[in-house]
């Protein structure tokens, strides 16, 4: 079963190599933001089950984002090196 995945993340590479691992996990409905602006823009447009979330995006902080998916119970875990 696929689920509707949104990954926030700035860095091309690790997007990139989390929907590679997502993709052989059978997951096929993965969107990618590379910035927050992006990020809400997809959250209105893709409305995700589930988000993968960089703590740093650019120069801000993603937990304003985090609570956006907390106040319409979409889960999210936190990936940041």
């Amino acid at each position: 079963m696929s689920i509707r995945i949104l990954i926030v993340e700035d860095e091309f590479l690790i997007a990139a190599g989390l929907e590679d691992m997502l993709a052989d996990l059978g997951q096929s409905d993965v969107r990618v933001a590379y910035d927050l602006e992006a990020g809400r823009r997809l959250l209105r447009e893709f409305a995700p089950d589930f988000a993968i979330l960089d703590v740093n995006v650019g120069p801000a902080l993603v937990f304003p984002f985090a609570a956006e998916l907390r106040a319409r119970n979409i889960p999210f875990v936190f990936s940041t090196g």
